[in-house]
């Protein structure tokens, strides 16, 4: 029993226009039917199937103040792309309509590049080569080759780390990388959750935060995932049902709310 990766990454907008237009717009991803959730309309952005590992999804509350990542919240969004080149591409097509984007060389000698969104939530590409499932955002405007490809994982901050190795190794079926990386893998897609240093200043929700992490389980497992995040004495929703997905809702002990969806 395994998860498969990440199913989609739920944020908060204050602006669905201006949203819509970064997305669809300047990133080429396609703009799927909105959802209706628990907190509102939903407005979803993935590849042209709404693939799981493609699907970025935005609560709106418009008028939103801007959010404020810290301890506890999922702060940055990895996405996918093909190749070195298609990075400088997309430095290129960032920087050109004012969004700083920037090369970042983290110690494992990845090359990503970093930029924040009209709200200041944070992305980097980084580059992948070959994969068996390509999940492409096909776009008017972009060639297949230099379209983002679904999430390669997320960063989130956490002041203590090891509790949540624990349950991420421990009971989730995550491989620890090493003290603060990890990753999930299913035969279908791979995704990684990496563990930083909070900032000094608290997390405020809001524009341009995320709300929720979900990773994409199978429907005949969501009981005995239940019953694993029950025994470690976390806090875990009842499985709901909201149209195809069913899902469980808690918090890894850092504070970051998960969901695993089927």
């Amino acid at each position: 029993m395994r998860l498969h990766g990440i199913h989609h990454v739920t944020a908060i907008t204050g602006d669905p226009d201006r949203c819509a237009e970064f997305y669809s717009g300047l990133l080429g991803l396609a703009r799927l039917p909105d959802a209706q959730g628990a907190s509102g309309r939903v407005i979803r952005f993935g590849d042209e199937l709404g693939r799981p590992g493609s699907t970025l999804c935005f609560i709106e509350r418009p008028g939103e103040r801007i959010g404020r990542a810290g301890a506890g919240m999922v702060h940055r969004i990895r996405w996918r792309v093909a190749d070195l080149e298609v990075l400088e591409f997309w430095s290129r097509r960032l920087n050109a309509v004012g969004v700083e984007a920037r090369y970042e060389d983290p110690s494992h000698g990845e090359t990503l590049l970093r930029f924040a969104d009209v709200e200041g939530l944070e992305h980097e590409l980084v580059p992948v080569g070959p994969e068996r499932v390509a999940l492409v955002a096909r776009s008017a405007d972009l060639s297949p080759h230099r379209a983002l490809r679904g999430f390669d994982g997320v960063h989130a901050y956490c002041r203590e780390p090891v509790p949540t190795a624990d349950i991420l190794a421990g009971r989730l079926g995550f491989d620890a990388l090493d003290e603060t990386a990890f990753a999930v893998a299913g035969p279908r897609r791979r995704a990684h959750y990496v563990l930083d240093r909070p900032p000094r200043l608290r997390g405020v929700a809001g524009a341009g935060s995320v709300d929720h992490v979900a990773w994409w389980g199978r429907r005949r497992h969501q009981s005995v995932w239940r019953q694993r995040v029950i025994g470690l004495g976390i806090h875990v929703t009842p499985v709901t049902k909201r149209g195809p997905l069913e899902s469980i809702f808690f918090r890894e002990p850092s504070g970051v709310l998960f969901e695993i969806a089927a």
